[in-house]
């Protein structure tokens, strides 16, 4: 073999080595037929809290090693009327362009098999930190799998708000058939409500034009979710969204714990509830701790508290309290649909009596009964130190029963703010495409005839909230 051939071999050794690296390397990074990998449609699933799942359609813009993203522009336009989207688009950046959903800022940082990237994530439930990469599968004949998209929205204390994943897509729009949603939800919600009298207002009826009259331009779940809360929030009642039930992630044996127990000092423990969606077993064990340490006061924070289940906060009031009271009753559409006033206290006797922490115990009530008592027995051995409540604008649902009722004892003395006002049963029922309707099935008054819907529980001592708790341990309890 000649010097020549010799050459020749190697140097078409050397193309093909460049050829497959090429595709190996160059396609992680940007696509010979599209430009950047990351530019363009890219069907993306959104999960929080907040929202539930929704799916959406989100433009990756991508120049070197930044990038900026949103969901389809002019959106916010055709949901608010004219003056009002332009109003929120000059206020804040949460609808730039009139998208919905917008990413800043971003930064892209190139890895073996990946896109690492970072930016900021806008949208009306608030600004988050947005972490996530595009991963890139094996080498299969001659051709990079295309990438997957996984990103973590957080705040600034580094605590998971919401998740996005998806992959490049161009989906035909929009991704279901609205219209037909929405007046199935409309639906529902005349069927199921607690009341009829909420539905002869004017505000339900202007609800109802509204959202009829925009549902025919949203494009995607996003839209649709924000177009009902935003025309929904100006209801007269709560407890009431369009969303679709998130996912569970992982291993769903283990239980999220809700509640943190620490100390202030050795005589004073300090519990915050974060929510009430857990079990009545964590609030048994947490109570096993305070009783062993036999703290003299105990401050339990539900600030920020959203409310959960009949469960866990029953539970709580149990373990506070050596009286045996009703709290209030929950009234369902049975009794509204007789009456138009709410029974006498002296009637109470009447209905059947709510006694167990049981969540599955109470919606069979509700489905049933015209009305639910809740009576509030206390468990063997209850706390009976000095018990403070720190109170806010987001206390809500479950905590207001609670807190209105051991103030009314003379139980605790709440400190902070007026609470949510938000306090109706609600229940899930099943529409199209995934989606759930939630709606408020029963409605609330405490045993003096106080409705605590829309009006809120008001605190022994007002006080901005950031400050309740060292309101409580310099003014309340003695060093």
């Amino acid at each position: 073999m000649n010097s020549c051939e010799n050459i020749g071999i190697m140097a078409t050794k050397l193309l093909t080595l460049i050829f497959l690296l090429s595709l190996i390397c160059g396609n992680v990074y940007s696509d010979n037929q599209e430009g950047p990998i990351l530019q363009g449609k890219w069907l993306i699933t959104f999960q929080s809290d907040d929202i539930g799942v929704a799916k959406t359609v989100v433009t990756f813009h991508q120049q070197d090693s930044t990038f900026y993203a949103h969901t389809r522009k002019r959106a916010v336009g055709d949901i608010l009327n004219f003056w009002k989207a332009t109003f929120a688009r000059i206020m804040t950046d949460d609808f730039k362009n009139g998208a919905l959903l917008n990413i800043t800022e971003g930064t892209i940082t190139k890895k073996r098999n990946a896109l690492i990237l970072h930016g900021i994530f806008h949208s009306a439930l608030g600004d988050y930190y947005f972490d996530g990469e595009v991963v890139f599968g094996s080498y299969y004949g001659g051709a990079v799998v295309k990438g997957k998209l996984n990103a973590e929205l957080s705040n600034a204390n580094g605590e998971t708000r919401g998740t996005l994943t998806g992959k490049k897509a161009n989906p035909s729009l929009p991704l279901h058939d609205y219209n037909t949603l929405v007046e199935e939800a409309l639906d529902s919600a005349e069927r199921n409500i607690y009341s009829p009298s909420p539905l002869q207002t004017n505000k339900w009826q202007r609800f109802k034009n509204r959202i009829t009259k925009v549902a025919p331009r949203l494009q995607d779940d996003v839209e649709m979710v924000f177009a009902f809360f935003y025309y929904a929030d100006k209801l007269p009642f709560s407890h009431f969204s369009l969303i679709k039930k998130k996912q569970q992630q992982g291993d769903t044996t283990t239980q999220t714990r809700y509640a943190h127990l620490t100390e202030k000092r050795e005589s004073t423990g300090y519990l915050d509830i974060g929510s009430f969606a857990g079990r009545a077993e964590e609030i048994d064990s947490i109570f096993r701790v305070i009783q062993k340490r036999e703290y003299k006061q105990l401050i339990v924070d539900l600030r920020g508290n959203t409310g959960g289940s009949v469960e866990a906060g029953l539970r709580f009031a149990q373990h506070v309290t050596d009286t045996t009271f009703n709290a209030g009753i929950l009234l369902t559409e049975k009794w509204f649909s007789e009456h138009d006033t709410i029974p006498a206290y002296r009637d109470f006797n009447e209905f059947t009596h709510f006694t167990k922490a049981n969540y599955n115990l109470l919606m069979d009530g509700i489905n049933r009964k015209r009305g639910l008592v809740l009576k509030v027995i206390p468990r063997p051995n209850p706390y009976m130190g000095q018990l403070f409540l720190l109170t806010d604008g987001q206390t809500a649902s479950t905590c207001e029963p609670i807190v209105y009722g051991l103030k009314q004892i003379n139980r605790a003395q709440i400190i902070g703010a007026t609470t949510a006002g938000s306090m109706l049963n609600a229940e899930y029922f099943q529409l199209a495409d995934g989606f759930s309707l939630v709606v408020p099935t029963a409605d609330y008054y405490t045993n003096d005839g106080y409705r605590i819907e829309q009006n809120g529980v008001e605190p022994d001592i007002k006080t901005d909230p950031s400050n309740a708790l060292s309101y409580v341990m310099n003014n309340l309890i003695s060093p």
